[in-house]
């Protein structure tokens, strides 16, 4: 047995009732209770025995409650409260002892066959009325402080046997009792009279339990349920019902058959009730499924216009499920980047190779945000084609989840090319070169990176000897195609990661990722002696060299504009030194 944290079930239990229904039930109930206190003043009145009439009733009634057994079973099945099954036992008791009532009642057998005592039908008539009501506060009790526990299968199918083999049980012990010790009861009918034994000991106790279940029961529910408004008006009946035998007085009064009908009231009302509010909710699960499939309809046709603008976007865009598997991917994958994305990939393994600008890897964030270690981002990444040119991507992503309920439903990743906009703002112009503010972004990042125990970088700062010269005697036009030819040379200088960079006018700046892969050494007289060997642009001769300054970024805590200064530092210290030469920064320069 567990609480129940699931969302709970729709049954006639649960089922809120509206004041249409509320009002109906006490106008029924009144006006039952109205014509009853109309008979009370010919109750004695004495009407003609029928030998059909009880036979055909209690059949009937009987009917009724195996079918409302039929109804409360199912919605039990449903909810799997167990005090729903406490009802069903209730209405099998009842039925069980209608039933005996009615075989034990005097004049059904034949006198040939079985003979009941004058007092066995009376004593069930006392069980089979108290039935009811113990049965409703038994109910109300459990509600009350077990209302939120559910059953398993497995505890429900117990709990059905037990309390099914309980209910035959106590009615076989009743009847037995009635029958085998008939003679030795109290006698509770006198010459067709009920005795004051009946009216006080027995008929006054039931009413009184009858009232109490039904006070506590509404007082529970406020028949704020369908079911519980209707139980309210059978409660209502069962004290109408001993109240009119009470007053009666005898057999075949017409208290007594107002009686009987009241016990065929408080069989059918409650099954008829159900039945009713049954095909209430058919007709407004008819037209909410009418609605639904207009509004799926509808839902769909949306989707589609929005599936079609997702193939024809510019951009490539995924939809990935919470674990970053691909549900939905268009066709712009394979144009940007070369090869399809397919529904059942996974977006961090497809994104193994792409760089973000501001340092790391695309597929690391990606795996942290999958992991919920990491918000939403939007960042811009490189990615290198086959032929080894580098495009870069504004790579944007957004969870998808309801606002109302906050339910969460996966991820939608949007890829932009932005290639064109990112050479114009990191690229010189002239040289295609990353430009200063490409330096200056890439010497903040490794100024980071030193502050979390990075390897140590270096930035190598040429100045062109003779360019001015070149510049003023050939013109801008020989000048500018000195330096693109410079640019090239330079390029071929370094390797990847390394990159060259162009600072201003005849300055170049060549950034090198991990000083312990390479020999600065080495790489300043490669890039001097490049640059001497360009002799000759656009047919005329020329005569340059550079001068180079070193800085190394093996300090944590260095500003990105302290190294670049300290490079421009050496660069002018190797100048003054005749040119054509490197000089490393040093405190002392």
């Amino acid at each position: 047995m567990s609480k129940h944290n699931e969302i709970p079930a729709y049954t006639l239990f649960t089922m809120p009732s509206n004041r249409l229904q509320r009002r109906s039930t006490f106008i029924i109930g009144l006006i039952i209770a109205v014509l009853t206190l109309l008979c009370v003043p010919f109750a004695r009145l004495e009407l003609p025995k029928s030998n059909t009439f009880l036979p055909t009733l209690l059949g009937t009634v009987v009917c009724f409650e195996w079918m409302t057994i039929f109804v409360f079973y199912n919605q039990f099945r449903i909810h799997r409260s167990p005090q729903i099954l406490v009802l069903c036992a209730g209405y099998a008791y009842t039925s069980l002892m209608t039933l005996a009532y009615l075989i034990l009642f005097p004049g059904f057998f034949p006198p040939t066959y079985y003979t009941p005592g004058n007092q066995t039908a009376e004593y069930l008539y006392v069980y089979w009325h108290a039935g009811f009501p113990v049965t409703l506060l038994i109910y109300t009790t459990m509600e009350r402080w077990f209302g939120e526990v559910r059953w398993s299968a497995k505890q429900a199918l117990r709990g059905t046997v037990l309390l099914g083999v309980g209910v035959v049980g106590i009615v076989a012990c009743f009847v037995y009792v009635s029958v085998a010790f008939e003679k030795q009861l109290p006698n509770l009918v006198n010459f067709g009279l009920v005795s004051r034994l009946f009216t006080f000991g027995y008929a006054l106790p039931i009413m009184v339990l009858s009232c109490a279940a039904f006070v506590f029961y509404y007082r529970l529910t406020r028949a704020g349920t369908v079911t519980s408004a209707w139980l309210c008006v059978a409660l209502l009946v069962n004290v109408l019902d001993v109240g009119i035998v009470l007053w009666g007085g005898n057999r075949f009064s017409l208290g007594w058959y107002v009686s009987k009908f009241h016990t065929f009231l408080f069989a059918n009302i409650v099954l008829a009730a159900l039945f009713y509010e049954f095909i209430q909710m058919y007709v407004k699960m008819t037209g909410l499924y009418d609605q639904s499939r207009k509004a799926g309809r509808k839902i769909a046709e949306q989707n589609k216009i929005i599936e079609r603008m997702l193939v024809s976007s510019h951009e490539a865009i995924t939809m990935c499920d919470t674990r970053g598997v691909v549900v939905f991917a268009n066709g712009r994958f394979e144009e940007l980047f070369g090869r399809p994305l397919s529904i059942g990939d996974s977006l961090v393994t497809y994104v193994q190779e792409m760089k973000l600008l501001n340092g790391g890897m695309l597929a690391e964030e990606m795996f942290l945000y999958f992991e919920k270690t990491q918000a939403a981002f939007r960042e811009y990444v490189a990615h290198q084609a086959s032929d080894g040119e580098a495009s870069y991507y504004e790579c944007h992503v957004t969870p998808i989840r309801d606002e109302g309920t906050t339910t969460f439903y996966g991820h939608l990743i949007a890829f932009g090319n932005r290639t064109e906009a990112i050479h114009k703002a990191h690229n010189d112009e002239l040289t295609g070169l990353p430009n200063r503010r490409y330096i200056g972004e890439w010497l903040e990042r490794r100024a980071s990176m030193q502050e979390a125990g990075a390897d140590p970088y270096a930035v190598l700062f040429l100045d062109l000897d003779g360019f001015k010269q070149v510049n003023d005697t050939l013109g801008h036009e020989r000048g500018d195609k000195l330096l693109q030819e410079v640019a090239a040379a330079l390029k071929r200088c370094t390797d990847e990661p390394d990159i060259v960079a162009r600072w201003a006018g005849d300055e170049f700046v060549i950034l090198v990722e991990r000083v312990e892969h390479v020999d600065l050494d080495q790489l300043a007289d490669r890039v001097l002696s490049a640059v001497r060997h360009i002799d000759v642009i656009m047919g005329h001769p020329v005569a340059i060299s550079g001068s180079l300054g070193i800085a190394l970024g093996n300090e944590a805590g260095i500003e990105a504009k302290t190294i670049l200064h300290q490079a421009d530092q050496a660069m002018y210290e190797a100048k003054s030194k005749g040119k054509n030469r490197y000089c490393f920064y040093s405190k002392t320069v």
